[in-house]
């Protein structure tokens, strides 16, 4: 062990001042032994300070000195200087060893520097420092507490909007501030843009004005893009420039040029230019506001002229812009010479027929307005037609005149089939406004028999006399068909909205499956019909739309697609001369009745009408155009009755319509709802379902707890009524009487049985 004079035990101590130090050592025998004495002498550590020659806080760009006590030697922290004094010009903690003759060494407390502020005021610029009047530049100074700018301004960012030097102070706190550099900004002033017209801006076409800019340095024209100082205008518009000078520009004001169409001066007339004994003519002029007539003076758009001459307008657009019309010479007829138009087929020309004209006999002619020369010409169309003949004598012209009224024709008719094994097909033709037909076999009536394959063919013609296009219809074989491909695909009965479709009488199959749809669209309708049929009544057809439709045959064998057909739906109502369709009746009371047919045109109608029991009809003169209904009142009621009708067109009539029949009504009867069932029974509620009675429009059900007098009266409403209702609120394992009565608008009805 150990022992110290100091009275420690370790093997090792510190000294901590001025003395000697013994150690005694003891072994493990017990056996001591003592050191010598070692004397120890502390000498003294230095004295240290700092001393500052100003503040500790100052600003960026400024110092401070820092002076250490007097000792030998120095080292400062930071920056290992080694001087008694040094001079601090950024922010830190500062401090300094010392160290005396001894060698000893101490440290100073550490001194807080701090540096605020920049150095140097700068401004920084967003972009280009030379603009254009009504740009603006933007001039920002670098992060401070304050700011003044030489214009004043005290924001961080001001905007500069006219030439100028500018200059900002930044004050960073603490008393420090700086002033930047001059930052220069130039703004040119934008070009003046003027435009100068070398005369009227308002003109005639073919004429033009001269557009000319101030002075620049470059030119931009609107709406064209010239780059000239002066542009040549002919044209109507807004034209604009733009100038540009130092990179500057500026657009002006539009300036408007009117260019006014020269006025194409004709004159017409409806007429042959020629004046018949005693009579005038009309001369026209149009597409102007002024007019001015030559000769006579006249300034009225339309002249009459009784005298021979030539005669011309000046026409012009409130006297701006004339021009002269071509001279027309008016000829004066013949006093003794006389000519005449005639046609085989009378005045009348049917529907996109057309019929050959003549005229009397003469040394020339000239048809008005064709143009053509000859005696004889075919034309088309309604109208009244003119010939200037020439007398062979040279007495002179004469003028012939002959009017056309156009008549309906029948459009193409309907060809229905159906099928015999031993008279083989029977084809019937059908158009209402039709008197009589001419099949390809020679044969004039309705309903024709084959059996030969073949094309057949059928026009219709009406009562005026006028012939339909002719339809065809195909047939290939004569015997029974199973399977086969469906052929003689017709649509007949086609009205605005619908279409019987038809197909092949002698073809059957397991099942027949009819497509149709708008040409040319996606969507399609499919319908299935029975292998023993073959029609169907298409209905809901968009009025003057074209169809296509196909037959498809199905059968275990295989499918059979006929080839596309298409049929186009009326436009509106059947031509004048057809035969009232669709006969129908609606609003029906106990005296009255709406008589309802198919839109047809005609000049009157003749409606018929008559009870089954009488002999007599009683007859009714409508008026025509497209009228497809008309109301017949003071009828008796409980009575039936039977009614026709057809059309007057140009005072011929139409073939009759078939009969339509309807009943008046009786007094009504209101029933009561029958086949009451009781359904979806649970401990507290019950359905109670029954027929609907459609002329009901309040249904009463009467509950009533069996063995009790108490009734409860369930109100069921509705359009239509329901037929059911929930009854609710219910004992549990309770017997209940259950009835029903109806309401309807003209009385009550009887109880029904109780269930």
């Amino acid at each position: 062990g150990y022992l110290w004079s100091n009275g420690e035990t370790t093997q090792n101590v510190y000294a901590t001042g001025s003395s000697g130090y013994v150690v005694t050592v003891t072994n493990s025998f017990g056996c001591t032994s003592s050191s010598t004495i070692t004397n120890i002498t502390q000498l003294p550590a230095p004295n240290v300070s700092v001393n500052l020659n100003g503040s500790n806080t100052f600003c960026q760009g400024d110092s401070v000195i820092l002076t250490a006590s007097q000792s030998n030697s120095y080292l400062w922290f930071p920056g290992g200087e080694t001087t008694q004094s040094i001079t601090v010009k950024d922010s830190g903690q500062y401090y300094v060893q010392v160290a005396n003759s001894a060698g000893c060494t101490k440290k100073s407390n550490q001194i807080a520097i701090n540096v605020i502020g920049s150095s140097q005021a700068a401004i920084s610029v967003s972009g280009p420092t030379t603009v254009c009047e009504g740009d603006t530049v933007f001039l920002s100074a670098n992060t401070g507490q304050s700011y003044l700018w030489s214009n004043g301004a005290t924001t961080q960012t001001i905007a500069a909007i006219y030439t100028g030097s500018f200059m900002v102070t930044v004050d960073y706190g603490s008393g420090c501030e700086s002033t930047s550099p001059v930052q220069q900004v130039i703004v040119n002033r934008a070009p003046f843009a003027l435009i100068q017209a070398s005369g009227p801006t308002s003109f005639c076409d073919g004429d033009s004005v001269v557009l000319t800019s101030n002075e620049a340095e470059s030119y931009h024209w609107f709406p064209y893009g010239d780059t000239t100082r002066s542009i040549t205008v002919k044209q109507t518009g807004h034209y604009r420039v733009q100038t540009t000078t130092s990179g500057c520009s500026n657009v002006s004001k539009a300036t408007s040029v009117q260019v006014s169409p020269l006025i194409s001066a004709q004159i017409t007339s409806n007429m042959p230019l020629i004046i018949a004994n005693g009579g005038t003519i009309t001369l026209n002029s149009s597409g102007s506001s002024t007019y001015n007539w030559h000769p006579g003076g006249q300034q009225t758009q339309s002249i009459q002229v009784s005298q021979a001459g030539y005669y011309y307008v000046t026409s012009g657009d409130s006297g701006v812009c004339e021009s002269n019309s071509d001279s027309v010479y008016v000829a004066q007829a013949s006093t003794t010479f006389q000519a005449t138009i005639s046609s085989a087929n009378g005045n009348i020309i049917c529907k996109n027929d057309s019929v050959l004209l003549e005229a009397s006999f003469g040394s020339s002619y000239q048809w008005f307005h064709s143009g053509e020369t000859s005696r004889s010409v075919y034309v088309k169309g309604a109208g009244t037609y003119y010939c200037i003949v020439q007398d062979p004598t040279g007495s002179g012209p004469a003028l012939a005149s002959f009017e056309l009224t156009e008549m309906p024709s029948p459009n193409a008719p309907d060809i229905s089939s159906s099928f015999s094994p031993f008279a083989g097909y029977q084809l019937t033709a059908y158009e209402p406004s039709a008197v009589s037909y001419l099949w390809s076999t020679g044969e004039t009536t309705s309903t024709i028999y084959t059996n030969t394959s073949g094309t057949y063919s059928a026009v219709a013609f009406n009562a005026l006399g006028c012939v339909s296009n002719q339809k065809t219809i195909n047939i290939n074989d004569t015997t029974f068909q199973q399977c086969t491909k469906p052929d003689m695909l017709q649509a007949n009965n086609i009205t605005t909205s619908a279409a019987k479709l038809s197909w092949n009488p002698a073809l059957t199959s397991e099942k027949f499956e009819v497509s149709y749809w708008i040409k040319n669209s996606s969507s399609k309708t499919h319908v299935t019909v029975a292998g023993n049929i073959q029609e169907l009544q298409v209905n809901g057809l968009t009025s003057d739309t074209t169809y296509e439709w196909t037959v498809k045959s199905i059968c275990m064998s295989g499918l059979q697609i006929s080839d596309v057909k298409e049929f186009n739906t009326l436009d509106g109502a059947l031509p004048c001369g057809s035969t009232p369709q669709y006969l129908s009746n609606d609003s029906i009371t106990k005296t009255s009745a709406n008589c309802l047919w198919q839109e047809t045109t005609a000049d009157k109608f003749v409606l018929r009408y008559k009870s089954t029991s009488d002999t007599s009809y009683t007859s009714v003169l409508l008026p025509g155009h497209a009228l497809n209904r008309f109301r017949l009142d003071s009828l008796k009621q409980g009575t039936t009755y039977q009614w026709n009708i057809r059309s007057l067109c140009s005072g011929i009539a139409s073939l009759t319509s078939t009969e339509k029949y309807f009943t008046t009504l009786t007094n009504p009867v209101c029933e009561g709802p029958k086949k009451l069932e009781l359904t979806q029974i649970k401990p507290k509620s019950a359905s109670i379902a029954w027929n609907i009675n459609y002329n009901a429009d309040t249904l009463y059900v009467y509950v009533r707890e069996k063995g009790t007098r108490a009734v409860r009266v369930i109100t069921v409403s509705g359009n239509p009524v329901p037929k059911s209702v929930f009854i609710n609120n219910l004992k549990p394992e309770t017997s209940y009487h259950v009835w029903i009565r109806s309401k309807c608008s003209f009385g009550k009805s009887s109880y029904s049985n109780v269930k």
